[in-house]
């Protein structure tokens, strides 16, 4: 109960400062300065698009929000790299606080109307969605739903056929 209702939680806060950085809001004068910090998917596209077109600011953004997710991800497997599905322990603390400080400093990044502000929050929930994966051997991703979606297709459609042996992970990732 207490990874669900953790998960919840960190799934609820990725999906949060993902819209908070595609809405705009952030950079209320320049509609065009915003990006998925979250899902990365549309941002490889998206960085193709940008390629081809030749808009280097937007590339750059995209590039940079990709790199920041990854290497928040990295910090997760840097700090757990022994880490054991299912067993919940103290060695998580400290990634969580380097996770909680990095989205601080996308917060007052904000504030000065840089775009340091995606580079930060991205590299959060990289570490948020890195520790998550690792803990649940991938059942519970919090800041992206592409494989979400694919799982609750599956499993619907086995349950469908008759096997039920999966509808504990589908009634998990409905929730997220």
């Amino acid at each position: 109960t207490f990874v669900l209702v953790t998960g919840l939680a960190l799934a609820f806060s990725a999906g949060y400062t993902n819209s908070v950085c595609l809405s705009g809001f952030i950079h209320p004068n320049d509609r065009d300065v915003k990006s998925s910090v979250a899902g990365v998917t549309g941002l490889y596209t998206g960085s193709a698009l940008n390629l081809g077109e030749g808009d280097w600011d937007q590339l750059a953004l995209a590039a940079g929000t990709i790199f920041s997710v990854m290497a928040g991800s990295c910090i997760s497997g840097l700090l757990n790299p022994y880490a054991i599905a299912f067993s919940v322990g103290p060695r998580y603390g400290p990634t969580f606080v380097i996770a909680s400080i990095v989205m601080t400093m996308g917060a007052v990044a904000a504030l000065h109307n840089s775009r340091r502000e995606f580079y930060f929050t991205a590299m959060a929930n990289g570490i948020q969605n890195g520790i998550s994966s690792m803990y649940s051997a991938n059942l519970i991703r919090t800041t992206h739903l592409t494989g979400t979606t694919t799982d609750i297709g599956l499993f619907i459609g086995m349950a469908v056929r008759g096997n039920r042996s999966n509808n504990w992970k589908l009634y998990i990732l409905m929730s997220l």
